[in-house]
């Protein structure tokens, strides 16, 4: 009688382990790596907020950090739990008609988390490649956001290489140490690591369905996004919505200079003949009233041309 007792017991508590689709991810940490090993992230709920860290060939580079967007029908800042974790990798080469190379490789891994609050789903795309990472996030429902929280833990960074936010974008960049940093600075933004390596903080795929963004530092080593300041509203965004890319390139000077990141996380280019497009001189007419017309072209949004 006992044999069956322990029999039966045994096919509850082994049924009891069998994974069940659309349950909570067994962790509460993820990390991702590059193909090469290089680089490292790691997301993982601190106190219920989604967080990551980074590091380069084994050395911390970004300390923790926060994760998330604020939107009309959910927090998804703080208070969420993790429902399912996919990973992928890519390869492809591609040609390149301006910058830095006629062949361009596009090398990641993926990290696809769907975060939850109130039976409402945020999606966060973490991608790794030989020279960075870059995160984004992806809602699946119209909706409003008012904040994002995407913050950069530059605690141990000797210095910062940064243009104070102004309208135009036209200011100087110039090096501060962390601790003097107070307002709102541009990107791309270029911290000087301890280790003597460097990290550019940038963006990418902006298509015109979300609003600018600035870095506000607060002299505590971190640098929070922030809707750029003409934005006063909240954004509006429809269904299948991801957001733009803010990715991080980290190396030596020659890393920074040579990075294919940029262009590797926009869409590819929407002209499938271009053929016309030749390199040469060219001129812009802000300066004396723009008086040329371009009713005449019909451009994509942001690609890789």
């Amino acid at each position: 009688m006992r044999r069956i007792y322990c029999w039966v017991m045994a096919l509850i508590l082994g049924l009891a382990l069998i994974p069940i689709p659309g349950a909570a991810a067994a962790s509460d940490s993820w990390t991702l790596s590059s193909a090469d090993g290089r680089i490292q992230i790691t997301l993982f709920l601190s106190n219920s907020s989604l967080c990551y860290t980074a590091s380069m060939d084994g050395i911390p580079v970004l300390g923790q950090s926060r994760l998330g967007l604020y939107t009309a029908m959910a927090d998804f800042t703080y208070g969420v739990s993790v429902t399912s974790a996919e990973r992928n990798s890519f390869r492809e080469t591609y040609p390149m008609l301006t910058g830095k190379a006629s062949s361009y490789t596009n090398d990641y891994t993926e990290l696809v988390l769907t975060v939850e609050k109130e039976g409402h789903q945020m999606r966060v795309y973490a991608r790794a490649y030989g020279d960075g990472f870059a995160i984004r996030y992806g809602l699946s429902e119209n909706t409003k956001v008012l904040t994002e929280a995407t913050q950069f833990n530059l605690g141990s960074a000797q210095a910062v290489h940064a243009q104070e936010y102004e309208k135009c974008y036209e200011a100087f960049y110039e090096k501060r140490k962390m601790q003097d940093m107070f307002g709102l600075y541009a990107m791309p933004a270029l911290a000087w690591l301890e280790n003597g390596s460097y990290a550019l903080i940038t963006e990418a795929a902006l298509n015109g369905s979300y609003c600018g963004s600035v870095l506000r530092s607060t002299g505590d080593g971190v640098l929070r996004t922030e809707f750029e300041p003409k934005q006063t509203e909240m954004v509006e965004i429809e269904a299948q919505f991801t957001s733009p890319w803010r990715a991080v390139v980290l190396g030596d000077a020659n890393t920074i200079a040579s990075t294919q990141m940029p262009e590797n996380l926009n869409p590819p280019c929407a002209i499938s003949d271009t053929s016309w497009i030749k390199p040469g001189v060219s001129a812009w007419t802000w300066f004396n009233g723009d008086p040329v017309s371009y009713t005449h072209l019909t451009l994509p949004t942001t690609s890789r041309v």
